[in-house]
């Protein structure tokens, strides 16, 4: 929060109290003035017999008391319009990060589907759902990949869109009987071809001139076969160099020489390796929680700081203010 012309609100109720004042001070005034003699030499006043038995009334005196309860309020009432005014004139404002940038996070799911892949796949895409679930506000993207690379969806923020492909592409992987997927597996390339698939996946990202957080969900096993374009480090060092990070989920039962090259591809961009085993999901807080600490980066870095005017603090006293007074006004009439 903060003010923009506090001197200009400050002189608003200044100028209020004045009037409030000046107000005040003629009308005692001229009940001086009408109690003073007039032009006659006579005292325009009246007398009361037995005034103080009036006054010693209860009736006499709830009526008296409730009078400068209401006149009270009136005061109150017109104070706080008063301050209200002052704060529309002040012009208060809320001051915070660009909140779109909130909704900026792109996540690109990229699928190892590879037969060593099968028993793990169908989990990997459960994973893959629940990934969706928590950052439904965000654009997501799913590429799979053997020897060559096809995207089954790109970056969108739909999130109905992506849990139906996601659940369609739960069917599709998983069996090594069936078919593999179109345009995945290409003759003598050979197969998983790590590096080429995760260069792939990197290759998906639009507005890479906008500070928006990027993250890659690889799953795979890491054991290549067949000559590649980019090793799975190539990969890993343009991904970094693009800002891109990344998060391996592997088989908890790979090899150990696999493991360690896709741990320190993870962990060169920020990511980390998580295990998963046939019929489980991953540890998918992991994932979400490090692409929200990734975007707090992106908005850091950026520092898009915005203003927008917050007027309904002292609109809200004023109309209080308002209320308040016609209230008291309305329960002083006779």
């Amino acid at each position: 929060m903060a003010v923009m012309w506090w001197w200009l609100g400050a002189a608003l109720v200044v100028a209020l109290v004045v009037v409030g004042v000046a107000g005040w001070w003629r009308a005692s005034h001229a009940d001086a003035r009408r109690d003073a003699p007039s032009d006659k030499g006579e005292r325009r006043e009246f007398w009361v017999v037995h005034a103080d038995r009036l006054r010693g009334l209860p009736r006499f005196q709830r009526l008296v008391a409730q009078r400068l309860r209401w006149g009270r309020l009136t005061l109150v009432g017109l104070a706080v319009a008063a301050v209200g005014a002052g704060l529309l004139g002040a012009r208060v404002v809320g001051v915070s990060n660009d909140d779109e940038l909130m909704r900026n996070r792109d996540v690109m799911l990229c699928l190892d589907v590879s037969a060593s892949m099968a028993p793990v796949d169908t989990s990997v895409v459960r994973s893959y759902q629940r990934i969706s679930g928590k950052l439904d506000t965000d654009r997501l993207g799913l590429v799979a990949f053997d020897s060559s690379a096809v995207v089954l969806f790109p970056l969108t923020s739909d999130a109905g869109f992506v849990q139906a492909h996601l659940s369609d592409a739960a069917t599709r992987v998983g069996d090594i009987d069936h078919e593999p997927i179109a345009g995945t597996r290409i003759a003598g390339l050979g197969s998983s071809l790590v590096g080429d698939g995760l260069a792939s996946c990197t290759s998906r990202f639009d507005q890479l001139d906008q500070p928006r957080s990027r993250t890659i969900v690889l799953a795979t096993d890491g054991l290549v076969s067949g000559q590649a374009v980019y090793s799975i480090t190539q990969a890993a060092d343009a991904a970094r160099s693009k800002g891109i990070m990344v998060f391996v989920v592997a088989p908890d039962n790979d090899d150990a020489d696999a493991l360690a090259t896709l741990r320190a591809a993870a962990q060169a961009t920020g990511g980390q390796l998580l295990t998963i085993s046939p019929g489980r999901t991953t540890n998918t807080n992991a994932v979400t929680s490090a692409v929200q600490a990734q975007q707090r980066r992106a908005i850091r870095a950026a520092n898009p700081r915005r203003s927008f005017d917050r007027p309904e603090f002292g609109a809200a006293l004023v109309c209080v203010g308002l209320a308040l007074v016609t209230l008291a006004r309305w329960r002083q009439r006779p």
